[in-house]
Protein backbone atom coordinates (compact mmCIF):
# COMPACT_ATOMS: atom_id res chain seq x y z
CA UNK A 1 0.00 0.00 0.00
CA UNK A 2 1.17 3.33 -0.73
CA UNK A 3 2.31 5.58 2.14
CA UNK A 4 -0.76 7.62 2.85
CA UNK A 5 1.13 10.52 3.92
CA UNK A 6 2.72 10.89 0.85
CA UNK A 7 -1.03 10.32 -0.74
CA UNK A 8 -2.79 12.90 1.48
CA UNK A 9 -0.08 15.34 0.76
CA UNK A 10 -0.42 14.84 -3.09
CA UNK A 11 -4.51 15.31 -2.59
CA UNK A 12 -3.78 18.40 -0.77
CA UNK A 13 -1.26 20.03 -2.90
CA UNK A 14 -3.36 19.48 -5.78
CA UNK A 15 -6.45 20.68 -3.99
CA UNK A 16 -3.96 23.83 -3.56
CA UNK A 17 -3.04 24.13 -7.13
CA UNK A 18 -6.22 23.96 -8.39
CA UNK A 19 -7.65 26.77 -5.98
CA UNK A 20 -4.60 29.02 -6.95
CA UNK A 21 -5.56 28.42 -10.84
CA UNK A 22 -9.25 29.24 -10.04
CA UNK A 23 -7.90 32.12 -8.13
CA UNK A 24 -5.57 33.42 -10.99
CA UNK A 25 -8.50 33.24 -13.62
CA UNK A 26 -11.22 35.27 -11.27
CA UNK A 27 -8.69 37.90 -10.62
CA UNK A 28 -7.91 38.02 -14.50
CA UNK A 29 -11.53 38.24 -15.18
CA UNK A 30 -12.10 41.12 -12.19
CA UNK A 31 -9.19 43.36 -13.57
CA UNK A 32 -10.63 42.72 -17.33
CA UNK A 33 -13.94 43.79 -16.23
CA UNK A 34 -12.44 46.91 -14.42
CA UNK A 35 -12.85 46.11 -10.77
CA UNK A 36 -10.75 47.97 -8.40
CA UNK A 37 -8.07 45.90 -6.69
CA UNK A 38 -9.59 46.97 -3.64
CA UNK A 39 -13.16 45.67 -4.97
CA UNK A 40 -11.29 42.73 -6.04
CA UNK A 41 -9.95 41.56 -2.32
CA UNK A 42 -13.23 42.52 -0.70
CA UNK A 43 -14.98 39.87 -3.15
CA UNK A 44 -12.52 37.54 -2.46
CA UNK A 45 -12.86 38.10 1.40
CA UNK A 46 -16.41 37.83 1.13
CA UNK A 47 -15.89 34.46 -0.67
CA UNK A 48 -13.47 33.23 1.70
CA UNK A 49 -15.67 34.02 4.87
CA UNK A 50 -18.87 33.12 2.96
CA UNK A 51 -17.16 29.66 1.87
CA UNK A 52 -18.04 30.85 -1.63
CA UNK A 53 -17.10 29.04 -5.24
CA UNK A 54 -13.73 29.40 -4.56
CA UNK A 55 -12.73 28.93 -1.22
CA UNK A 56 -15.91 26.56 -0.32
CA UNK A 57 -14.52 24.13 -2.97
CA UNK A 58 -11.10 24.42 -1.57
CA UNK A 59 -12.37 23.86 1.93
CA UNK A 60 -14.85 20.51 0.67
CA UNK A 61 -11.55 19.18 -0.90
CA UNK A 62 -10.09 19.49 2.26
CA UNK A 63 -12.82 18.34 4.11
CA UNK A 64 -12.60 14.94 1.40
CA UNK A 65 -9.13 14.56 1.58
CA UNK A 66 -8.98 14.60 6.30
CA UNK A 67 -12.45 12.19 5.38
CA UNK A 68 -10.22 9.69 3.20
CA UNK A 69 -7.43 9.59 5.07
CA UNK A 70 -9.51 8.89 8.45
CA UNK A 71 -10.60 5.90 6.36
CA UNK A 72 -7.50 4.78 4.95
CA UNK A 73 -6.03 4.90 8.88
CA UNK A 74 -9.02 3.08 10.17
CA UNK A 75 -8.58 0.33 7.07
CA UNK A 76 -4.72 -0.03 7.91
CA UNK A 77 -5.31 -0.30 11.86
CA UNK A 78 -8.04 -2.83 11.42
CA UNK A 79 -5.88 -5.16 8.60
CA UNK A 80 -2.92 -4.98 10.85
CA UNK A 81 -4.51 -6.09 13.70
CA UNK A 82 -6.62 -8.66 12.12
CA UNK A 83 -3.24 -10.23 10.51
CA UNK A 84 -1.12 -9.73 13.72
CA UNK A 85 -4.21 -11.86 15.15
CA UNK A 86 -4.38 -14.52 12.31
CA UNK A 87 -7.94 -14.13 11.19
CA UNK A 88 -7.76 -15.72 7.93
CA UNK A 89 -12.08 -14.90 6.90
CA UNK A 90 -13.30 -11.46 7.22
CA UNK A 91 -17.62 -10.78 6.62
CA UNK A 92 -18.46 -7.81 4.89
CA UNK A 93 -20.58 -5.92 7.92
CA UNK A 94 -22.67 -2.66 6.59
CA UNK A 95 -24.76 -0.66 9.07
CA UNK A 96 -28.33 -1.15 6.61
CA UNK A 97 -29.67 2.35 7.18
CA UNK A 98 -30.27 4.73 4.25
CA UNK A 99 -26.49 5.82 3.96
CA UNK A 100 -25.24 2.58 3.09
CA UNK A 101 -23.53 2.97 -0.15
CA UNK A 102 -24.83 1.02 -3.58
CA UNK A 103 -21.86 -1.13 -2.88
CA UNK A 104 -22.05 -1.56 0.42
CA UNK A 105 -25.52 -3.31 0.44
CA UNK A 106 -25.45 -6.17 -1.84
CA UNK A 107 -22.35 -7.44 -0.17
CA UNK A 108 -23.90 -7.17 3.17
CA UNK A 109 -22.82 -10.85 4.90
CA UNK A 110 -20.10 -11.92 2.12
CA UNK A 111 -16.78 -13.55 3.05
CA UNK A 112 -13.79 -14.41 1.79
CA UNK A 113 -9.58 -13.32 2.43
CA UNK A 114 -8.30 -10.02 3.20
CA UNK A 115 -6.82 -10.58 -0.51
CA UNK A 116 -10.76 -10.89 -1.64
CA UNK A 117 -12.27 -7.83 -0.48
CA UNK A 118 -8.69 -5.92 -1.43
CA UNK A 119 -9.42 -6.70 -4.85
CA UNK A 120 -13.22 -5.60 -4.80
CA UNK A 121 -12.33 -2.69 -2.69
CA UNK A 122 -12.45 -2.26 1.46
CA UNK A 123 -15.25 -0.48 2.80
CA UNK A 124 -14.69 2.90 4.51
Amino acid sequence: MPDMSVILSNQLSTAAAQTALDLQGLIGTMKTSGMTNQAIKASLMSDLNSGGVIFGKFRNQVKSTVKDGIGRAGNEGSRTTFTEAGVQEFRWISVGDDRVCPDCEPRHGDTGTLDYFETIGLPQ
